[in-house]
């Protein structure tokens, strides 16, 4: 992206809503102004402390943030590289600058601070981050999360940072603060009455990535919708949004934010600096004088690129390639197979090149289909299964272990005891049983700490709820017997009882559990997928291919999901 585009660019007309809030210009990236907002609220009351819900949410927050910075290739570089350096003493390259109102746009300082620009008066915590892909506009805001959460953990009064990726957003009539509900739920496992209470009580700050990662078609549409979030009737609070630059000025929809900062290219002096401090004088004394790879490297992303796969080009290769987008993606290329050279300090088994390509090719496409950029192992759905056949398939083997299971079921129920749970006492099982079930549904956060998570909880409570229900009707029946002076034999008891508490599990909470079985086996089947997947991903993090936090993974980049995806 031409650091100049922005200034050549055709200046938007300003537009001014009800409340005559500011509002970005897309082309310059500036910020017109009406009347002056403070959205920094302050509490009429003064909480001591968070509730405990609030106080789990902003634990999982803060994990999430601490994981992904850990994972962040920035940070990987040294411990690939076994550098004695900390990551945190090589500070990241940026080059940024900042336009707030009609005045002209500044380079800021080299020390500025994210949460510097934030907490400006004339910010006022309503930000849009701009800058080509790789520039490291997900890796700043998660430094304003970092220093977001701190703030929230030392005083009650501050809202509690949330991360959301606007690619989730998948309805055009829905609202800002629907998706987030939804999202909350989704990401966090928050209640959504509870959610929707603290997105009106102002509880949290939103900060949304991904807007880039939409269909094309539906980015004007979701700018629409945050910007009807923003009046500040709806949300007068702070919120920042990530972009690409190259999507974002093209958008004839300004957001309606009070300013906004663009990561720019980084200069050749950065590069050497970096570099010098990273892998060392070899490294630059061969990528100073060719033009096209300083010229890749002015990316961050594709600098940390470069430094990890250096070893693994070819210049005899390189010097064929005509345009950039070739070098790009054989860049990457190198990237996977020096990182699949990497030791394996786990006792793992290694996997195969081939496959490892494929599975995360086909990862990668799913997500992508579904616009999607985390990833749960319980979150698999039949319709990534490609053909009508495989989807038939796998609904076919779902039945057929419920048909199984029914049939053994109903067996030892209706042969046995039949006239002993029938009528009022049918009745009165049943909705104790019902009660149970959405008991057994979750609190208030139901955040996934580990792989598979959603599935073994859902086994657990089908345990759990089995047990109990055996009791219970192991129960009624002793009632009813000795109240009608029958004889029945006690094994006739036991297993009639426990078939009817088996029912009511399968029934209640093992429906799932069977039919994620079934999608997984023809998945595996069709080698879309190997048999441990959780095992396999978490290969890939460690090759740094993928970031896992707690029981999610994603790409490190947009920009190697879409190279996998490709391949």
């Amino acid at each position: 992206m031409d650091e100049n585009q922005g200034e050549k660019s055709t200046q938007h007309h300003t537009h001014m809503g009800e409340g005559d809030y500011r509002e970005t210009n897309l082309n310059d990236q500036s910020t017109y102004i009406g009347n002056q907002y403070n959205y920094h609220q302050t509490s009429t009351t003064k909480p001591e402390k968070r509730d405990r819900t609030q106080q789990k949410l902003l634990h999982w927050v803060e994990t999430e943030v601490e994981k992904r910075l850990q994972q962040s290739l920035h940070n990987r570089v040294y411990i690939v590289l076994d550098k004695e350096e900390n990551s945190e003493q090589v500070q990241h390259p940026w080059e940024i600058d900042i336009k707030v109102g009609e005045q002209s746009s500044f380079r800021l300082p080299k020390d500025s601070s994210i949460e510097e620009i934030f907490d400006r008066s004339d910010i006022a915590g309503r930000l849009l981050i701009l800058g080509v892909p790789g520039s490291g506009k997900t890796t700043m805001l998660l430094k304003l999360a970092e220093q977001l959460v701190k703030r929230a953990k030392a005083n009650p009064e501050h809202p509690i940072p949330v991360l959301l990726n606007l690619s989730s957003w998948k309805e055009d009539k829905q609202s800002i603060k629907d998706w987030m509900v939804t999202d909350l739920k989704s990401k966090y496992g928050v209640r959504k009455d509870i959610a929707e209470q603290w997105i009106e009580e102002g509880v949290l700050l939103p900060l949304l990535d991904g807007l880039d990662e939409l269909d094309a078609a539906r980015q004007e549409k979701c700018v629409e919708k945050i910007n009807e979030f923003l009046h500040p009737e709806t949300w007068s609070r702070e919120l920042v949004v990530c972009s690409r630059i190259e999507e974002y000025q093209y958008y004839p929809t300004n957001l309606k934010l009070n300013g906004s900062i663009i990561l720019h290219s980084l200069t050749i002096e950065q590069i050497q600096d970096y570099i010098l401090k990273t892998e060392g004088e070899e490294l630059w004394n061969n990528i100073n004088y060719d033009s096209y790879l300083i010229k890749l490297a002015q990316t961050p992303l594709l600098l940390n690129i470069i430094i990890l796969s250096f070893k693994e080009i070819s210049f005899e290769q390189w010097n064929q390639f005509q345009s950039s987008e070739e070098r790009q993606s054989y860049l990457f290329d190198a990237y996977i197979r020096r990182m699949l050279k990497r030791p394996y300090r786990k006792k793992q088994k290694f996997y195969k090149y081939k496959n490892t390509i494929f599975w995360l090719g086909w990862l990668a496409k799913q997500l992508i289909q579904e616009n999607q950029t985390e990833f749960l192992i319980e979150k698999m759905q039949p319709s990534w299964l490609e053909n009508r056949w495989k989807k038939i398939i796998s609904g076919l083997i779902s039945g057929l272990i419920f048909g199984l299971i029914f049939g053994l079921i109903s067996g030892l129920i209706f042969g046995l005891i039949y006239e002993l749970i029938s009528g009022l006492t049918y009745g009165l099982i049943s909705g104790l049983i019902s009660g149970l079930t959405s008991g057994l549904q979750g609190s208030e956060i139901d955040y996934k700490k580990i792989p598979n998570q959603g599935i073994w909880q859902s086994l657990k409570n089908m345990n759990i709820l089995i047990s109990i229900t055996f009791l219970a009707t192991l129960g009624f029946c002793l009632l009813l017997i000795s109240a009608s002076g029958k004889s029945v034999e006690v094994i006739n008891i036991l297993l009639g009882s426990f078939g009817f508490s088996l029912l009511f599990g399968v029934l209640g909470i093992g429906l799932p559990v069977i039919k994620h079985f079934s999608l997984r086996l023809v998945l595996w089947f069709n080698h879309y997928i190997p048999w441990n997947y959780a095992r396999f991903l978490d290969y890939s993090t460690d090759r740094l291919f993928l970031q896992r936090v707690g029981g999610r993974y994603r790409f490190i980049h947009d920009l190697l999901r879409q190279h996998f995806a490709n391949l």
